[in-house]
């Protein structure tokens, strides 16, 4: 597998990341986050990847060369655990609008209320 497909996942995390730290709207804060797990997740999934291999089933006379499966189990748990957490931060987002009238936060801290 090139490169640059592991590039590719480090470009995401990174792009989050920036996101996260340079944006002050709380709804494209949450899309950075989202944008970085997404990142770590295709980082994992290109751990467990070999080139010419099969499935982890094994079949009587077949060759012993597999992909590892413990990032392909582990990544449906780390999106449900992500979807629920994107929901709570949505959910503050709403109830923090309600409050302040705004998504920015350095309105917020101003408001000091």
């Amino acid at each position: 597998m090139s490169i640059l497909i592991y590039l590719f996942s480090i470009l995401l995390f990174l792009i989050g990341l920036y996101c996260i730290v340079s944006k002050e709207n709380l709804l494209k804060i949450v899309i950075g986050i989202k944008i970085m797990g997404y990142g770590v997740s295709l980082f994992f999934i290109l751990l467990g990847w070999r080139r010419d291999s099969s499935a982890p089933i094994i079949i009587k006379d077949m060759a012993q060369n597999f992909v590892d499966p413990l990032p392909q189990a582990l990544i449906p748990a780390i999106m449900v655990i992500s979807l629920a957490a994107t929901i709570l931060m949505l959910a503050t987002c709403v109830r923090l609008y309600e409050k302040y009238g705004t998504f920015d936060i350095s309105k917020i801290k101003e408001l000091k209320g």
